[in-house]
């Protein structure tokens, strides 16, 4: 058995421990807030409505040029508005770093027999899957309306997922399961209708940006600080969204992405960076680099108390990930929750082609798949 079969079985055998019975863990709103699901979600369609508009009409914010609704950074991350809180832009971003070696990934559970027969898995990210052919008509493109464009990403996280075998060692772990792809944009939402309608499990690689980003690599000014370093261990409303539809829909299983964060920035935390939605002033002044402190730099999304958070590990299973966001949180919580390989992850790109990448994102499909094959069985 190989070493990515060997990870996967513990990762169900764990799962079985945990995934089939009803959250226990409690979420408990802002005193101020409503507590009837129909207010709740009066209010999550105010606050997307109210994303929509920040992340439409984003003018003379974060400086003195306007903060884009979208952007790509120099290692081809994605980020994208997801709100304006005051003055302060707050973007989502893909949780990936760049392009490692080659490996060979052997996921194939036949021998089990399972493999995600029938099963649905939602698959919210920055963008949608390019149809592939290795997903043949098991990639169901959910209408959003507001997040309409392709993503590499997006094609690369649902291969690992779903991916037929055409390609040997592109195999996803859960072959003959069906995405439905959403965007992010109002994810919460979604996320709560899907699971009122049946939905057991569901994929998000991606985070919010925090800390040092490497947004220009190569140009006179190649940094873009986010916030202090407290923003990247922040439990928000956002979070709150996601950990009540949990709690709501006992039987639903969120997995995300811990995230990248960790050694982002400079060296020694001094460098000539922009503030906040990539604006056109620089400044000089020192920050420290992300987990400096070699723990406390998860994102408000890895925060959630009811999702499954995934933390990456090296390709031989042994390492924790340079770059994998490290907990505990900021009231103390163990996260992330289980660990995947994450480096070197041959899987889908557009055009019917294939590529390796590494990140938090390449590792949270492997346990969403594995959870998949557990519904199966």
């Amino acid at each position: 058995m190989s070493l990515a079969d060997r990870c996967i079985c513990c990762t169900i055998v764990f799962l079985a421990c945990l995934g089939t019975r009803p959250s226990t863990a409690q979420t408990v709103a802002p005193s101020h807030w409503a507590s009837s699901a129909l207010e709740i979600l009066g209010i999550a369609e105010s606050r997307a409505d109210s994303q929509r508009v920040a992340g439409k009409n984003a003018t003379g914010i974060a400086g003195t040029s306007a903060a884009p609704f979208r952007a790509l950074g120099s290692d081809y991350t994605r980020y994208q508005l997801a709100a304006v809180f005051g003055d302060m832009p707050v973007y989502r971003k893909t949780a990936n770093v760049t392009q490692s070696r080659l490996i060979g990934v052997e996921r194939t559970f036949q021998s089990y027999g399972l493999e995600g027969d029938g099963i649905r898995i939602g698959l919210w990210d920055i963008g949608h899957p390019y149809p592939h052919v290795e997903f043949g008509r098991r990639l169901e493109q959910a209408s959003d309306g507001e997040e309409s464009s392709l993503s590499g990403h997006a094609t690369h996280v649902a291969g690992t997922l779903i991916a037929a075998g055409i390609e040997s060692e592109a195999r996803g772990v859960a072959p003959l399961s069906t995405v439905v792809a959403y965007g992010s944009d109002g994810d919460y939402l979604e996320m709560y209708a899907a699971s009122g309608n049946g939905l057991r499990v569901s994929n998000h690689s991606y985070a919010f940006a925090a800390g040092w980003e490497r947004t220009s690599a190569g140009a006179p000014v190649d940094w873009t600080y986010f916030g202090s370093a407290g923003r990247i261990a922040v439990y928000n409303t956002i979070t709150w969204f996601w950990d009540w539809t949990a709690e709501d829909n006992p039987y639903y299983l969120i997995v995300n992405a811990a995230g990248n964060d960790a050694g982002q920035g400079p060296a020694g935390g001094a460098a000539p960076h922009f503030h906040n939605g990539f604006s056109g002033e620089t400044y000089a002044d020192v920050h420290p680099e992300d987990c400096s402190a070699g723990s406390g730099c998860l994102g408000a999304l890895a925060m959630a108390r009811n999702a499954l958070v995934v933390g990456s590990l090296d390709p031989t299973g042994a390492t924790v990930s340079s770059f994998s966001s490290r907990g505990p949180t900021i009231d103390g919580r163990l996260k992330p929750d289980v660990m995947a390989v994450g480096e070197g992850v041959y899987s889908t790109v557009a055009g019917d082609g294939y590529a390796v990448s590494s990140g938090t994102s390449m590792a949270a499909p492997m346990v969403t798949g594995a959870v998949a094959l557990l519904l199966d069985g």
